[in-house]
């Protein structure tokens, strides 16, 4: 992590009207850095993009389109958490993910159409927990 009190969080499928997202990771005191519109489902990040953009940042929060792969996670060291947006984690190799120490989470909320909120939440909470449960473990 670049700064111990900042994290940077890049959310890839931004949802237009969610700036109550942005601004609760804000004030936890993350740098945000948007992805394409939520509306844009024809556009996919390649491999090649995603790391361009994930080597920068510490948590990403995640849609339903794009393979999370070990090529991704290794190429990102700073990366510490994926915060799945909605049920299921199909797309993300979460075996690789635990292997190199980067927490995997979702937000199963059904008959919800914007987990965001809780999604925020929980990449604030691994911003306090996850260095204290790794100091802990070692």
């Amino acid at each position: 992590m670049g700064d111990a009190l900042r994290w940077e969080v890049f959310w890839a499928e931004t949802l237009p009207g969610r700036d109550d997202v942005i601004g609760a990771l804000e004030g936890g005191g993350c740098a945000v850095i948007p992805g394409r519109p939520f509306t844009e489902a024809a556009r996919i990040f390649s491999e090649t993009e995603l790391i361009d953009v994930l080597r920068e940042v510490d948590a990403v929060m995640v849609g339903s389109r794009e393979r999370w792969t070990r090529r991704v996670f290794e190429a990102c060291p700073r990366l510490q958490t994926v915060a799945k947006l909605g049920i299921g984690v199909e797309r993300i190799d979460v075996r690789v993910a635990t292997e190199l120490g980067i927490l995997v989470s979702n937000t199963p909320v059904p008959g919800a159409t914007t987990p965001e909120p809780k999604c925020s939440k929980t990449l604030l909470m691994s911003e306090i927990m996850f260095p204290r449960a790794s100091e802990a473990a070692r």
